[in-house]
């Protein structure tokens, strides 16, 4: 039997979607819009890296959506194991984006 994933982003109420929106998105949006593939497409070799600019502090969400475009974290990647044959992870660019906060320890 072969694992099924399905997955619905959410942000705690402490980010929400008005001040997601005003704290994220592509630094190049207008490249990532235009370079849109269908869903049941495969990205081409030559689709643009993504360039994430998230400016929340205290943001740790492991899947959002940026221009319904899915990202997630490499946690959720990992947790997922899904192989290239699977799913296609296009490279992010998160040089604009604010540090990853300190994991929690409880």
């Amino acid at each position: 039997m072969n694992t099924i994933w399905q997955f619905t982003p959410w942000l705690p109420r402490g980010i929400g979607m008005e001040r997601m929106v005003e704290h994220c998105t592509f630094a190049n949006d207008e490249e990532m819009f235009q370079a849109r593939v269908d869903a049941d497409k495969w990205a081409p070799d030559n689709f643009p890296i993504a360039q994430l600019k998230l400016t929340l502090e205290d943001f740790s969400v492991d899947c959002f959506y940026e221009q319904s475009y899915v990202v997630v974290s490499q946690d959720l990647r990992d947790a997922m194991a899904l192989g290239p044959q699977d799913v296609q992870y296009l490279p992010v660019d998160a040089s604009l984006s604010a540090p990853p906060p300190a994991p929690r320890i409880t």
